[in-house]
C-alpha cells in the first residue's frame, strides 16, 4: 500500500472518531440533567449509569465474536441503530423505567461499536505497513477521541446555559436577589428600628374653653 493511501486511511479513520464521539460528549451531560429535570434522583442517576455500564462489560466479548462473524461494517451499522433507538428513548422517557431502558440500548450501542472502527482501520492498512505507522495512527485516533468528547461535552453545557428554559432547572438554579427596602414588609412600629408613631393631634375645638 502506498503512503498517500494510507494517509488517506488515516484521515477517514480520524473523521469517523472525531464525529463518533463528539455527539456522545454533547449528549452525555445532558442526559444527566434530563432525568433530573424530569423528578428522578441523583441516587436513581447513579443506578442508571451502573446498569450502563454493566450491559458494556457484559456484551464487550459476545461483540468482538460478533465483528469477527459478521464483518466490521455490519456491527458498526447496528452500532448506529442502537445509537439512534437510544436517543429517542431518552427523549420520551419520563421515568426510572423509561431511562432504564434507554440507557440499557445504550450500553449495547457502546459494547458493539467498541472495536470494530480499529479493527477495520488496521485490516485496510494490510500487513506492508509498519507496526510503528499502525501504533502512530492509532495513538492520533485516541487524541482525537479525548479531543471530540472534551468539545462536545462544552458545546453541550453551553447550549444548556444559553439556550430556552421553560422554567429553573438542576442545570442553571436561579441567582438569589438582595431584597430591596420596598420589597421588606412593614415594621410593625412604623419605620424599622424606630418609634413607635405618635397619634395625631386633634385639630378639633369641641369641648375647648370660650
Amino acid at each position: 500500500m502506498s503512503a498517500l493511501s494510507a494517509r488517506s486511511l488515516e484521515r477517514r479513520f480520524l473523521l469517523l472518531t472525531s464525529t463518533r464521539w463528539l455527539q456522545v460528549g454533547v449528549v452525555f451531560g445532558l442526559t444527566i440533567l434530563l432525568a433530573l429535570q424530569r423528578g428522578l434522583s441523583i441516587a436513581e442517576v447513579g443506578v442508571l449509569l451502573s446498569v450502563q455500564g454493566f450491559v458494556v462489560l457484559a456484551l464487550e466479548l459476545p461483540s468482538g465474536s460478533l465483528a469477527d462473524s459478521l464483518g466490521r461494517r455490519p456491527v458498526l451499522l447496528l452500532a448506529a441503530i442502537a445509537a439512534i433507538a437510544a436517543t429517542v428513548l431518552v427523549v420520551i422517557a419520563t421515568d426510572f423505567v423509561g431511562f432504564a431502558l434507554a440507557l440499557l440500548v445504550q450500553g449495547v450501542f457502546r459494547a458493539l461499536d467498541s472495536g470494530p472502527l480499529e479493527a477495520w482501520f488496521v485490516d485496510a492498512l494490510g500487513p506492508d505497513v509498519a507496526p510503528a505507522r499502525v501504533a502512530r495512527s492509532l495513538g492520533r485516533g485516541s487524541t482525537v477521541l479525548g479531543a471530540s468528547i472534551a468539545v462536545g461535552s462544552a458545546g453541550g453545557g453551553l447550549l444548556v446555559w444559553v439556550g430556552p428554559r421553560s422554567g429553573p432547572g438542576p442545570a442553571r438554579p436561579p441567582v438569589p436577589r438582595r431584597p430591596r427596602d420596598r420589597d421588606r414588609p412593614p415594621h410593625p412600629a412604623g419605620r424599622p428600628g424606630g418609634r413607635a408613631a405618635r397619634p395625631a393631634r386633634s385639630t378639633s375645638t369641641a369641648g375647648s374653653i370660650g
